[in-house]
């Protein structure tokens, strides 16, 4: 940030700050990467294997996931087979069943972790990325960022954080957006971006739909990923969209998760 008031390029000082926060991040990789040479440790990787194709899952998983089984089962009871997209849908979104709507699913207490939670060079150098992204815009007076699926709120805070070194673009910003469904994840967010949320700014959505008509910087980081999909296979007669049905042989019943041929 020192090499700001030196550039009079605004273009060229974000490259300046992306070569910064990188060369930054590589040295910092590098220094851990040593202590842990020097102290001679090894660290120790176990794989769970219990969720691979053809392994009988535990009783344990029928109890944690019995009502979303249980929903599912229902809705294809009712009205037949689901496509792989509502499928994964409900299993990720569902209001109270959802993976994502009711619990942390990042860092240790969840089952994995983003770049953004690793280091906030990161995030920074996304900041850095949407000034550039600005100027090439022609520098509009008003810009709205959002993020889709933005998890705990880190890349943004960080995002934010980085970008504010340019006042110009921090004068043209008039809201924050954010495009998450997860009551759990939006109270995450409350807390990460508070300054906004006092300041009226920060603000969410349902769907891009519902983004204003204004020019708006649109970030999302592992996102694409975890969209609902529907899933075509290529058969002797054609393509067939793959579908979710019933099996028998769940507990209680029926089992979702076996699979049909659909037209």
């Amino acid at each position: 940030l020192s090499l700001l008031p030196l550039c009079a390029d605004r273009r060229l000082a974000c490259q300046h700050i992306a070569r910064a926060l990188m060369s930054r991040f590589v040295r910092s990789a590098l220094r851990h990467t040593r202590r842990a040479g020097s102290r001679g440790r090894c660290t120790t990787v176990a794989v769970d294997t219990s969720g691979l194709l053809g392994r009988r899952a535990g009783p344990h998983h029928y109890h944690q996931h019995a009502g979303l089984l249980r929903e599912l089962a229902s809705r294809i009871r009712f009205r037949g087979p689901l496509t792989v997209a509502e499928y994964m849908g409900l299993a990720l979104t569902h209001p109270e069943h959802g993976y994502y709507m009711r619990r942390d699913a990042f860092g240790r207490a969840g089952d994995f972790t983003t770049s953004p939670e690793v280091c906030q060079a990161f995030g920074e150098l996304v900041g850095v990325w949407c000034v550039a992204a600005w100027e090439a815009l022609g520098r509009p007076a008003r810009v709205r960022l959002a993020e889709a699926g933005p998890g705990r709120g880190t890349l943004m805070a960080d995002l934010l954080r980085a970008s504010a070194a340019f006042p110009a673009f921090r004068e043209a910003v008039c809201g924050v957006h954010l495009l998450e469904v997860s009551p759990f994840n939006r109270a995450s967010q409350r807390s990460a971006l508070e300054p906004l949320v006092a300041a009226g700014q920060l603000h969410w959505h349902a769907a891009v739909s519902e983004l204003p008509q204004e020019p708006v910087l649109l970030v999302a980081h592992e996102f694409l990923d975890a969209l609902p999909v529907h899933q075509f296979v290529r058969t002797r007669v054609g393509w067939r969209e793959k579908l979710v049905d019933l099996r028998a042989g769940g507990e209680g019943g029926d089992e979702a998760g076996g699979e049909a041929g659909g037209e």
